[in-house]
């Protein structure tokens, strides 16, 4: 009886704090590789990317300060880098499918961390070497939150794969972004502390 008690109370705060939104954002990141690079014996040197991204994606809120989020996404940019006195450059982009756990901080700050799995691929076939395009990456991300539908974003990412492509110099390991996100709906009580 005290299991069911349990499991039922636990079953009834989840629905009476679940509140599900969507997210739309938008924004620019840069890409940089926070290793030395070499390909053959010469060393990468410009190693910086930068571009834009727009995102789409789904929140659900599983107890009040909680909440998990999946969204996809694409972020196209621009590379070029140096080896031996040679540029390198192109638009490449990648497709993205993050997924983070979020913890919300006196209603407007919100703290996430999750997995990203990410396919690259480039607009110029360059690849010296043939290989997979998919890679796992870390993500850190802070965002404050302005009103009941806008929220500015701050997030960092980091490469746990291997160093599996054959342009890992315009692949880039680590990314910072900065954006805007639009929300659809709003969350556990933030409807009236943030209406404006």
């Amino acid at each position: 009886m005290k299991l069911f008690v349990s499991v039922l109370l636990i079953v009834f705060s989840s629905v009476v704090f679940a509140q599900s939104t969507w997210h739309f954002s938008a924004g620019t990141s840069l890409g940089f590789i926070s290793s030395d690079v070499y390909l053959w014996k010469y060393e990468v040197t410009n190693k910086i990317s930068y571009g834009v991204y727009a995102q789409a994606g789904y929140e659900y809120t599983l107890f009040e300060k909680y909440s998990v989020r999946a969204k996809v996404g694409i972020n196209q940019y621009y590379a070029k880098v140096k080896i031996n006195n040679i540029d390198i450059k192109g638009y490449n982009y990648h497709l993205e499918l993050p997924v983070d756990l979020r913890y919300t901080y006196k209603d407007r700050f919100i703290f996430g961390a999750g997995i990203a799995i990410k396919d690259y691929r480039s607009l110029e076939d360059q690849a010296m070497v043939k290989s997979k395009n998919m890679r796992f990456d870390l993500i850190l991300g802070l965002e404050y939150q302005f009103n009941k539908h806008w929220t500015g974003d701050f997030q960092y990412s980091k490469m746990l794969s291997e160093k599996i492509d054959g342009l890992i110099i315009q692949n880039y390991t680590d990314h910072f972004s900065f954006g805007v996100t639009y929300l659809l709906g709003h969350r556990v009580k933030v409807i009236e502390k943030l209406s404006l």
